[in-house]
């Protein structure tokens, strides 16, 4: 197939993405799978397709990132942190609220995380910064459109009030969409957001190294303030984490000490 070293090295140099980061293994699989079915005798003739096809390279990115997401995804975690979590970061640090949505993919969670703060009894003010790798799945958010399939499986009462039914699907309405800043960030690489209240990072960092992992944790930990909240999926324990200065509410919850 070829000199997957090589590959990692010259698509760094081409795209900003360091493949080093992500899990050799489940990434070499991915893309020699790509490579296979596009017809490429091997990374080198598929890198030369890249360096010479923007839409090419593009739809390669798209690929990798693995833009796996939906609304309230794992409802019962959105219970937990509508009724339990978000009351508790008011009560804490009052009516101002900075929100970091990590690997933010194609809008639902931040648009999710927004819904479920403007739902509150009393909704703080607050701004939330979502990030992903791949600007393509950001152009996506900032339209705040969904194909009807997607917006179908929100709660019919919050469907009615933060939804504009269209043509193709649904729209977030403007004062929704206005809460939320989208921006492309490479959360291997680039400097964090701080003193954060809430973090949100859901089933992004099983894909990483261990060595990776480790320093974005390391990151999400130092750009929380003392008290603040990071909420992680449901298949990303953190087993020793009072040895790391945190406390766990809840399942997927980890308050800063």
């Amino acid at each position: 197939m070829g000199d997957y070293e090589s590959f990692q090295g010259r698509f760094l140099s081409l795209s900003g993405i360091d493949l080093t980061r992500y899990k050799e293994k489940q990434m070499r699989r991915r893309i020699e799978a790509r490579i296979e079915r596009l017809g490429y005798a091997g990374y080198e003739e598929y890198l030369i397709a890249l360096e010479n096809g923007p839409s090419q390279l593009a739809a390669f990115i798209d690929y990798i990132t693995i833009n796996v997401t939906e609304f309230f995804r794992t409802p019962e975690h959105w219970k937990t942190l509508s009724e339990t979590i978000l009351p508790k970061l008011t009560e804490r640090f009052g009516k101002e609220l900075r929100i970091w949505s990590a690997g933010c993919s194609t809008g639902e969670e931040p648009y999710s995380l927004a819904m479920a703060l403007l739902s509150m009894s009393a909704p703080p003010d607050f701004k939330i910064t979502a990030t992903d790798i791949d600007e393509r799945v950001l152009s996506l958010a900032r339209t705040g459109e969904y194909a009807a399939s997607k917006a179908e499986s929100v709660p019919e009462a919050l469907r009615t009030r933060f939804f504009t039914q269209t043509e193709h699907g649904y729209r977030i309405k403007d004062f929704v969409r206005e809460r939320v800043e989208f921006r492309k960030a490479d959360i291997t690489r680039d400097a964090f957001p701080d003193r954060l209240h809430l973090i949100v990072c859901r089933n992004l960092l099983i894909y990483l190294t261990d060595d990776a992992k480790e320093k974005v944790f390391r990151g999400f930990r130092d750009s929380l303030l003392p008290g603040g909240c990071l909420f992680r999926g449901k298949a990303e324990q953190i087993v020793y984490y009072k040895n790391q200065g945190l406390s766990k509410p809840a399942s997927g919850f980890y308050f800063k000490n």
